[in-house]
């Protein structure tokens, strides 16, 4: 091992730390939350699932064209609005910045040992390890296993693809000898 090169217990006990700060991030933007939420929590996930899907700007106009539909928000007043959505906003940035450090630190974990027996991801803070026989996600902690449906495997395309019952393009047999003129 050359002597930068950081040592998988280094790299567990940022991973530690990273978690509980992420913990403490992801607190702040429930408090934030709150005013605008019955149930912050639940507010939170959604919020960090749009950013991971759609990108943190895309995700924050999503929420704020979207929470008055939320049958789960509240009341506020138009003069609190802008303030909150502020609030929000440099508090998803935050925990969006720990999720990537979580996972940057998960892939140094695996790149020095890898001799780990399964693959590992983090979901809102807390690792997951990946067992692709079974199918399933279990936490590091052994408190949450999640099964993981073939559908979520899919591509992009290979989604829509199964959604609308088409298959994969095959090559036309008549055209396999065809060759490319200029």
């Amino acid at each position: 091992m050359a002597e930068n090169e950081p040592r998988l217990e280094d790299i567990e006990r940022q991973l530690t730390a990273e978690t509980k700060a992420y913990a403490d991030k992801r607190a702040v933007l429930e408090d934030a939350l709150a005013e605008l939420f019955r149930d912050p929590s639940d507010a939170v996930d959604g919020l960090l699932s749009w950013a991971d899907e759609f990108g943190r700007d895309h995700a924050l106009e999503l929420f704020a064209e979207e929470i008055h539909k939320s049958p789960d928000a509240l009341e506020v007043s138009p003069d609190r609005w802008s303030d909150m959505l502020t609030a929000v906003n440099g508090n998803i940035e935050r925990v969006m910045d720990s999720q990537e450090r979580l996972d940057e630190l998960t892939r140094q974990r695996e790149t020095v040992s890898p001799s780990l027996p399964n693959r590992s991801i983090n979901i809102h803070g807390e690792l997951f390890e990946i067992d692709a026989v079974s199918m399933r996600a279990r936490s590091h902690a052994g408190q949450q296993t999640i099964d993981i449906e073939p559908e979520q495997a899919l591509t992009l395309t290979e989604q829509i693809a199964h959604d609308i019952g088409i298959s994969k393009a095959e090559p036309n047999p008549q055209e396999k000898d065809r060759s490319r003129s200029r």
